[in-house]
Protein backbone atom coordinates (compact mmCIF):
# COMPACT_ATOMS: atom_id res chain seq x y z
CA UNK A 1 0.00 0.00 0.00
CA UNK A 2 3.22 2.11 1.17
CA UNK A 3 4.72 1.32 -2.46
CA UNK A 4 1.59 2.06 -4.01
CA UNK A 5 1.01 5.73 -2.49
CA UNK A 6 4.88 6.23 -3.49
CA UNK A 7 3.91 5.69 -7.16
CA UNK A 8 0.94 8.32 -7.16
CA UNK A 9 2.66 10.47 -5.65
CA UNK A 10 5.83 10.59 -8.22
CA UNK A 11 3.48 10.71 -10.54
CA UNK A 12 1.48 13.58 -9.76
CA UNK A 13 5.00 15.15 -9.02
CA UNK A 14 6.22 14.00 -12.76
CA UNK A 15 3.05 15.22 -14.15
CA UNK A 16 2.93 18.25 -12.28
CA UNK A 17 6.97 19.69 -13.34
CA UNK A 18 5.95 18.89 -17.32
CA UNK A 19 2.49 21.14 -16.70
CA UNK A 20 4.64 24.03 -15.42
CA UNK A 21 7.52 23.83 -18.49
CA UNK A 22 4.55 23.50 -20.67
CA UNK A 23 2.60 26.29 -19.26
CA UNK A 24 5.45 28.22 -19.25
CA UNK A 25 6.04 27.56 -22.94
CA UNK A 26 2.27 28.38 -23.48
CA UNK A 27 2.61 31.28 -21.49
CA UNK A 28 5.69 32.66 -24.00
CA UNK A 29 3.72 31.79 -26.89
CA UNK A 30 0.92 33.65 -25.56
CA UNK A 31 2.79 36.75 -24.90
CA UNK A 32 3.08 37.25 -28.67
CA UNK A 33 5.03 39.97 -30.09
CA UNK A 34 6.71 42.47 -27.52
CA UNK A 35 8.09 45.51 -27.82
CA UNK A 36 10.84 45.96 -30.26
CA UNK A 37 9.87 43.48 -32.70
CA UNK A 38 8.77 44.75 -36.03
CA UNK A 39 5.27 43.86 -37.41
CA UNK A 40 4.97 40.60 -39.50
CA UNK A 41 3.91 40.40 -42.80
CA UNK A 42 0.46 40.68 -42.74
CA UNK A 43 -2.94 42.40 -44.99
CA UNK A 44 -6.27 42.68 -44.12
CA UNK A 45 -9.10 44.37 -46.09
CA UNK A 46 -10.75 47.12 -44.23
CA UNK A 47 -14.76 47.79 -44.61
CA UNK A 48 -14.48 50.43 -46.71
CA UNK A 49 -12.67 48.21 -49.38
CA UNK A 50 -8.71 49.64 -48.67
CA UNK A 51 -6.03 47.25 -48.01
CA UNK A 52 -3.94 47.59 -45.65
CA UNK A 53 -0.75 45.29 -45.12
CA UNK A 54 2.48 45.36 -43.29
CA UNK A 55 4.38 47.41 -46.37
CA UNK A 56 1.21 49.88 -47.02
CA UNK A 57 1.97 51.06 -43.50
CA UNK A 58 5.36 52.03 -43.67
CA UNK A 59 6.62 55.76 -42.81
CA UNK A 60 3.30 56.12 -40.49
CA UNK A 61 3.11 55.18 -36.80
CA UNK A 62 0.24 52.03 -36.62
CA UNK A 63 -2.25 51.49 -34.10
CA UNK A 64 -3.43 47.61 -34.25
CA UNK A 65 -5.77 46.48 -32.33
CA UNK A 66 -7.57 42.87 -32.36
CA UNK A 67 -10.78 42.31 -30.82
CA UNK A 68 -13.81 40.53 -30.69
CA UNK A 69 -17.84 42.16 -30.63
CA UNK A 70 -18.54 39.63 -27.19
CA UNK A 71 -15.70 40.02 -25.35
CA UNK A 72 -16.92 42.08 -22.53
CA UNK A 73 -12.62 43.24 -21.97
CA UNK A 74 -13.25 44.57 -26.25
CA UNK A 75 -16.34 46.38 -25.07
CA UNK A 76 -15.24 48.54 -22.48
CA UNK A 77 -11.66 48.65 -24.36
CA UNK A 78 -12.55 49.74 -27.76
CA UNK A 79 -14.33 53.18 -26.69
CA UNK A 80 -10.66 54.08 -25.42
CA UNK A 81 -9.19 53.36 -28.56
CA UNK A 82 -11.80 55.81 -30.23
CA UNK A 83 -11.17 58.52 -28.21
CA UNK A 84 -7.69 58.27 -29.15
CA UNK A 85 -8.46 57.97 -32.92
CA UNK A 86 -10.29 61.08 -32.73
CA UNK A 87 -6.57 62.96 -31.46
CA UNK A 88 -4.39 61.14 -33.28
CA UNK A 89 -6.41 59.42 -36.16
CA UNK A 90 -4.47 61.76 -38.71
CA UNK A 91 -1.14 61.09 -37.56
CA UNK A 92 -1.52 57.67 -36.76
CA UNK A 93 -3.29 54.90 -38.88
CA UNK A 94 -5.43 52.49 -36.86
CA UNK A 95 -6.26 49.15 -37.73
CA UNK A 96 -8.85 47.48 -35.90
CA UNK A 97 -9.23 43.56 -36.40
CA UNK A 98 -11.62 41.66 -35.01
CA UNK A 99 -10.82 37.56 -34.34
CA UNK A 100 -13.06 34.91 -35.52
CA UNK A 101 -16.12 37.92 -36.75
CA UNK A 102 -17.95 38.33 -39.68
CA UNK A 103 -18.91 41.64 -40.82
CA UNK A 104 -22.56 42.00 -39.77
CA UNK A 105 -21.32 41.82 -36.29
CA UNK A 106 -18.72 44.43 -36.28
CA UNK A 107 -20.66 46.71 -38.40
CA UNK A 108 -23.64 46.50 -35.58
CA UNK A 109 -21.16 47.28 -32.69
CA UNK A 110 -19.84 50.05 -34.86
CA UNK A 111 -22.75 51.40 -35.04
CA UNK A 112 -24.14 50.99 -31.76
CA UNK A 113 -20.87 52.13 -30.23
CA UNK A 114 -20.64 55.01 -32.63
CA UNK A 115 -17.48 54.14 -33.61
CA UNK A 116 -15.44 55.88 -36.27
CA UNK A 117 -11.99 53.66 -36.58
CA UNK A 118 -11.12 51.31 -39.51
CA UNK A 119 -12.01 47.80 -38.96
CA UNK A 120 -12.30 44.04 -40.73
CA UNK A 121 -13.64 41.38 -39.50
CA UNK A 122 -11.28 38.40 -40.11
CA UNK A 123 -13.13 34.41 -39.61
CA UNK A 124 -10.42 33.15 -38.56
CA UNK A 125 -7.22 33.67 -36.31
CA UNK A 126 -5.14 33.69 -39.33
CA UNK A 127 -3.66 37.45 -39.02
CA UNK A 128 -4.22 37.79 -34.92
CA UNK A 129 -2.00 34.59 -35.22
CA UNK A 130 1.00 36.23 -36.23
CA UNK A 131 0.66 38.61 -33.78
CA UNK A 132 -0.10 36.07 -30.74
CA UNK A 133 -2.04 33.06 -29.56
CA UNK A 134 -4.19 34.14 -26.61
CA UNK A 135 -6.04 37.02 -25.30
CA UNK A 136 -8.11 40.32 -26.08
CA UNK A 137 -8.41 42.87 -26.66
CA UNK A 138 -4.20 43.11 -28.14
CA UNK A 139 -3.41 46.52 -28.79
CA UNK A 140 0.05 46.97 -30.53
CA UNK A 141 1.81 50.67 -31.29
CA UNK A 142 4.15 50.33 -33.71
CA UNK A 143 6.75 53.39 -35.08
CA UNK A 144 7.33 54.77 -38.73
CA UNK A 145 9.50 52.07 -39.54
CA UNK A 146 6.98 49.00 -37.98
CA UNK A 147 9.30 48.43 -34.94
CA UNK A 148 6.69 47.80 -31.86
CA UNK A 149 6.58 50.70 -29.64
CA UNK A 150 4.31 49.44 -26.83
CA UNK A 151 1.60 46.50 -26.41
CA UNK A 152 -1.15 46.21 -24.20
CA UNK A 153 -3.28 43.23 -23.48
CA UNK A 154 -6.38 42.82 -21.76
CA UNK A 155 -6.68 46.63 -20.73
CA UNK A 156 -5.54 49.73 -22.69
CA UNK A 157 -3.88 52.01 -19.97
CA UNK A 158 -5.29 54.92 -21.80
CA UNK A 159 -2.73 57.50 -19.84
CA UNK A 160 0.40 55.11 -21.03
CA UNK A 161 -1.08 54.41 -24.49
CA UNK A 162 -1.30 57.96 -25.36
CA UNK A 163 2.00 58.71 -24.02
CA UNK A 164 3.36 56.16 -26.44
CA UNK A 165 1.33 57.80 -29.42
CA UNK A 166 2.74 61.23 -28.77
CA UNK A 167 6.20 59.44 -28.80
CA UNK A 168 5.76 57.59 -32.16
CA UNK A 169 4.35 60.80 -34.01
CA UNK A 170 6.70 62.70 -32.53
CA UNK A 171 9.62 60.56 -33.46
CA UNK A 172 11.51 61.64 -36.97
Amino acid sequence: MKQRLLYIIIGVVIFTLSACVSGNEEAKTAEGLGVGDPLPAFSVTLHDGRVVADTTLAGTPTLIAFFHTECPDCQRELPVLQGLYEQYGQRVDFVCIGREENDSAVAAFWQKNQLTMPWTAQKDRAVYNLFAQIYIPRVYLADKIGLIQAVFVEKVDKDELDKALMKVVQQP
